[in-house]
């Protein structure tokens, strides 16, 4: 899961003819956005959302509580990552 799910999305958007001259931003042009949200953010949104019930069920089972902290402190890490990219292509 972890290369043919990127390897299948990067060869689709290649198929269908997305990935173009897109100046120095990024290799999908302009006028995919649509289509990068998708190909790109919404696998990105679901690794988060698997991420987070991850993180539930841990903080749930946990005897520790520095198990549900360095947890934590990586979704918050992987928030603070990717939601500046997401808000500028929305």
């Amino acid at each position: 899961l972890c290369w043919p799910l990127p390897a299948l999305l990067a060869g689709g958007t290649y198929a269908l003819g997305y990935v173009g001259d897109a100046g120095s931003y990024c290799a999908v042009g302009p006028d995919f956005t649509p289509q990068y949200l998708l190909a790109f953010y919404l696998p990105l949104v679901g690794a988060f959302a698997f991420n987070t019930a991850t993180y539930a069920l841990v903080c749930r089972s946990a005897t520790e509580a520095r198990v549900s902290r360095s947890t934590s402190l990586y979704l918050l890490v992987f928030a603070v990552v990717w939601l500046p990219s997401l808000l500028v292509r929305l």
